[in-house]
């Protein structure tokens, strides 16, 4: 293990920090599709505290680090905690974390909706908001309408990217977006016994794949959606039930999962010699281990730490983080809306609804829920434009989802004066339309009553039938024989 000749040389909004306060301890901590962490630490002993009041380490201050002996900086980005520890020998221990830029998207909560993006279009809005570049080397699939949900724009890019296949570092000063069998570049060699101090390679076959297949389904249209990814083995592995809106969506993501699952099957973790141009993203090839252990793996994390004892290390893992663990896991599965268009395109009997839980956003195209529906047969009973809907988001994403019915508001359905009310009495069952027109099922009386706006009704009871005309009554059968049959019947003018 080498010994560094120097520690890194720091600086804080510009200004190198004076000798006299000695570092002890550097860790920088680099992961795939995350902010890089940097933790430094300062054992003080007995000195004067009051120079502490000279050093401009405070949160929110510009701090950077670099060695003499690299090309690359180790770390640039902003101090967001600043710890003083006072210990019981009476020394002092000083502890400052920073984080790179691209912490800013998760200080960011953006609200807008995203129509009609690729991934890339979403990460280079929302970065460009952040005031961060973007160098992006793959697009990902259109997104028709994209909803921000989580707590920070951060949380938002890394699901998408994740739904996309792609994965994003920080360095150079840009957001670099690259898919996840992305292989440009030089894989930097590595020597055991030299480089390359410890090494551990690990083969897994507990279930390994050699295609994914998705078997989906578009929430807009309810179309069927199944895509296949890989060699068409045994070894496979299918989602099912998944909501996809295109075929696009469903390679990505039946991609990311393949190259994940191959990624698993073989992970390298190691230690090296210190190299500030090793982080998340880039590719190493591991000299003089086992027969055929040498790679090329790409690098999911990378520790840099450096100390008077040890000097300069990475430790470095290609083992990636579990795909399951998407922020939208977190989010709900209804929500409530309120219906702001009907004018479906397609005529399909869509909606459109607002959402007012998500900052008034408004959704795609929803399919609605239907008692009986099928192939020229069903209720139609849609809503309209006002009506307060419950939504269900098949995977939490409020942009695709599905009408399930309508929610009354404070002042409850309609009511008629001689309903039951109270638990015990029978409740009639009655369709209304906004104009007026009602049917009625009363189980208290046993009737069935059919009623227009104009006040024109047919009632049945267990007494007998009533139609009743507000208007003019006209009894028709052209062409045909009208019989009246009765004991008795009754004429009257009125």
């Amino acid at each position: 293990m080498k010994q560094i000749t120097a520690l890194p040389k720091i600086r804080v909004d510009g200004a190198e920090l004076p000798d006299a306060l000695q570092l002890t301890d550097v860790r920088v901590t680099q992961r795939l599709d995350a902010p890089a962490q940097c933790e430094l630490t300062w054992q003080l002993g007995h000195m004067d505290i009051s120079s502490l009041d000279s050093i401009a380490l405070a949160p929110g201050a510009v701090l950077s680090l670099a060695i003499e002996t690299q090309p690359a900086t180790l770390f640039a980005g902003e101090i967001t905690s600043v710890e003083h520890g006072h210990e019981p020998s009476g020394g002092f221990c000083l502890k400052v974390r920073a984080y790179d830029d691209l912490v800013r998207l998760q200080r960011r909560q953006s609200l807008n909706t995203h129509v009609d993006v690729t991934t890339s279009e979403l990460v280079r809005t929302l970065a460009g908001e952040a005031g961060l570049s973007v160098n992006s080397r793959a697009d990902g699939p259109i997104w028709p309408r994209i909803v921000p949900r989580f707590d920070h724009d951060l949380a938002l890019v890394r699901d998408y990217c994740r739904r996309s296949g792609l994965h994003f570092t920080f360095s150079d000063g840009e957001l670099q977006l690259f898919p996840a069998e992305h292989d440009e570049g030089e894989a930097t060699e590595l020597t055991l016994g030299d480089t390359l101090f410890e090494a551990r390679v690990e083969r897994n076959s507990v279930q390994p794949l050699d295609s994914v297949r998705v078997f989906g389904w578009d929430p807009h249209s309810g179309d069927t959606r199944r895509v296949l990814v890989g060699a068409n083995t045994s070894a496979e592995r299918a989602f099912l039930g998944t909501t996809v809106e295109s075929d696009g969506e469903a390679e990505a993501l039946a991609g990311a999962a393949l190259h994940h699952n191959q990624a698993m099957g073989n992970v390298f973790w190691g230690v090296a010699d210190g190299n500030a141009a090793l982080g998340p993203g880039s590719r190493i090839r591991a000299r003089g281990l086992a027969a055929d252990r040498g790679g090329p793996y790409r690098l999911t994390t990378v520790v840099h730490s450096i100390d008077t004892t040890s000097g300069y290390i990475c430790e470095l893992s290609s083992r990636p983080e579990p795909i399951e663990t998407g922020e939208h896991a977190t989010v709900q599965n209804l929500v409530l809306g309120e219906v702001c268009d009907v004018e479906d395109p397609e005529d399909r009997g869509r909606v459109q609804v607002n959402l007012q839980s998500y900052n008034g956003a408004v959704s795609s195209w929803m399919l609605v829920l239907q008692a009986g529906a099928g192939d020229d047969k069903g209720l139609v009973v849609l809503p309209e434009v006002g009506d307060r809907v419950l939504v269900g988001l098949p995977d939490g994403d409020p942009s695709r989802g599905i009408v399930l019915g309508g929610v009354y508001r404070s002042e409850g359905p309609p009511r008629d004066p001689q309903s039951a009310r109270s638990a015990g009495e029978h409740r009639p069952y009655t369709l209304t339309t906004r104009g007026g027109q009602r049917v009625q099922l009363n189980d208290a009386d046993g009737s069935i009553r059919l009623t227009n706006a104009a006040g024109s009704y047919l009632a049945l009871t267990p007494e007998g039938i009533t139609m009743h005309a507000s208007g003019e009554m006209t009894i028709e059968a052209p062409g045909q024989r009208l019989t009246l049959g009765s004991n008795e019947i009754d004429m009257e003018q009125r």
